[in-house]
C-alpha cells in the first residue's frame, strides 16, 4: 500500500510522544438524506464526520469545522461559525434562519456543493497540513530529477511518507524511466493499475486523499505520480488536485518541475519551500536570475550541483542572487556513474553524502533527525546509512 501520514513529528506538529487526532467535522441533524450527503463531502476532504441528532448530544471540543440541518439550528450561545447545509427539495428558508441565527452561514444544495469542499479542505488542512516542495532546474542537465528523487528517499529513510510528482512526465522523464525499472524488476507495489495524469485530467469532481493513496504506485518506499511517454505534462487542473489531495495523505509532497516555473502557478497555492538545482558557474547564475520566480511567496534555496567554473563559488551564488545555498554537491564521478535513482540515493549516502541529504530535508522544513539516526531499507533488506 502506498504510504499514509506518518506518526512522526514535523515542526508543525507536537514532538513525539503527544497524542494528536485528525481534524473532524461535527454535523447537527436528524435528517438522514442530509448526514449521507455530508458524509460523501466529509470522505472527498479526507476527514471524520461525526454527527448528532440534537446539539445537547454533541461534544463540546475542537472541530475542524461545524455544520447543521435546518432541523437543528445553533443555540444562542454559540458564536463560532456553523455552516447551515441547506438540502435538494428542503422547505427551509435559509436566509430567515441565518437572520435568527446569526453563526450561521447558509450552504444550499447541490448549488454550494464545490463551495462546502472547497471550504472544508481548506479547514482540515490547515490544521494538518502536508508539506510541498518544488525542485527546478535552472539549466538542463543539472539534475533536478535526482535531487527531487534523493529528498524524497531521504524523507521516506526518516520514516515518513512521501509523494514524488513528476510534472515533466513526457518523453525522457527519469521519474517515469524509475517507475518502468521498477516494475521490470518486479519490485513496484501498491496500486496495479496506477493512476496518470491522462486519468486524472479527465476526473469529474474533486480528488479524495483516500482515492489518491489507493491509486498510487511506490518505489523504494516513495509513491510515485507519473505518466506515459506519449502523454502531455500534468495539467494544471490535475496537478492541483493532486497537490490539493496529498497535502492530507503524506507527510511530504515532491514536485519535480524539471525546467517549467509555470507548475507553480498551478499547485493550488504556494509549495512551502523551493529547491533551484543549478551548477557553479556564470551560467548557472544568469539561468537563475532569468526564472520568473517573482510574485510567488515562496522559500528558495539553491542546491549546487558540480565543480565550480570560472571561479564562481556557492557563495558568489548567493551574493550574485541573494538566495542561500542549501546544499553543494561538487563534481563526483562515481556519482555520474550511478545507473539510476536508487543506486544513485545508495552510494551518495555510502561515499559519506549523509550531510547533502540531511542538509536538502533542512532546507524543505523537515530536516527534524541527524543522519546517523537513518537506516534505509531497499528489497527488503537493510543498511546503516
Amino acid at each position: 500500500m502506498p504510504l499514509l501520514r506518518s506518526d512522526r513529528p514535523r515542526p508543525s506538529v507536537p514532538p513525539v510522544g503527544a497524542e494528536t487526532e485528525d481534524p473532524s467535522l461535527l454535523l447537527v441533524t436528524a435528517e438522514p438524506t442530509l448526514r449521507d450527503d455530508v458524509a460523501l463531502l466529509a470522505a472527498v476532504v479526507g476527514a471524520r464526520l461525526e454527527t448528532f441528532s440534537t446539539w445537547q448530544e454533541a461534544p463540546n471540543r475542537q472541530w475542524a469545522a461545524v455544520l447543521c440541518g435546518p432541523d437543528a439550528p445553533p443555540p444562542e450561545s454559540r458564536r463560532d461559525e456553523v455552516l447551515l447545509v441547506i438540502g435538494e427539495g428542503s422547505c427551509a428558508d435559509p436566509w430567515a434562519l441565518a437572520a435568527e441565527h446569526p453563526p450561521l452561514r447558509p450552504v444550499p444544495l447541490p448549488a454550494g456543493e464545490q463551495w462546502l469542499v472547497d471550504h472544508l479542505a481548506a479547514q482540515v488542512m490547515d490544521r494538518l497540513p502536508g508539506r510541498v516542495v518544488t525542485v527546478l532546474g535552472a539549466l538542463g542537465g543539472v539534475g533536478a530529477s535526482t535531487v527531487a528523487y534523493l529528498t524524497a528517499a531521504e524523507a521516506a529513510a526518516r520514516g515518513m511518507g512521501v509523494l514524488l510528482v513528476d510534472a515533466d512526465a513526457g518523453a525522457g522523464s527519469g521519474l517515469r524511466a524509475l517507475r518502468e525499472q521498477a516494475r521490470r524488476a518486479g519490485v513496484l507495489t501498491g496500486a496495479s493499475s496506477a493512476l496518470d495524469w491522462e486519468e486524472l485530467d479527465a476526473l469529474d469532481g474533486p480528488l479524495s486523499a483516500a482515492q489518491l493513496t489507493a491509486a498510487l504506485a511506490e518505489v523504494d518506499g516513495i509513491s510515485l505520480l507519473t505518466g506515459e511517454a506519449s502523454e502531455d505534462d500534468a495539467g494544471p487542473r490535475a496537478l492541483a488536485a493532486v497537490v490539493t489531495a496529498a497535502r492530507r495523505a503524506v507527510d511530504l509532497v515532491v514536485v519535480d518541475a524539471a525546467r517549467r516555473p509555470g507548475v507553480l502557478e498551478a499547485l493550488g497555492g504556494a509549495p512551502e519551500a523551493g529547491l533551484l538545482v543549478t551548477e557553479p558557474s556564470a551560467r548557472g547564475a544568469v539561468a537563475v536570475a532569468e526564472m520568473p520566480l517573482r510574485g510567488h511567496d515562496v522559500d528558495w534555496s539553491l542546491v549546487i550541483n558540480g565543480a565550480a567554473r570560472g571561479g564562481i563559488t556557492a557563495a558568489e551564488l548567493t551574493r550574485r542572487l541573494g538566495i542561500p545555498v542549501a546544499a553543494e554537491l561538487a563534481e563526483q564521478r562515481w556519482l555520474r556513474r550511478a545507473e539510476e535513482f536508487g543506486e544513485t540515493y545508495e552510494v551518495l549516502r555510502s561515499r559519506r553524502g549523509a550531510s547533502f541529504a540531511q542538509a536538502l530535508l533542512e532546507a524543505v522544513g523537515v530536516g527534524t533527525q541527524g543522519p546517523d539516526a537513518v537506516v534505509r531499507r531497499m528489497g527488503g533488506g537493510g543498511r546503516d546509512a
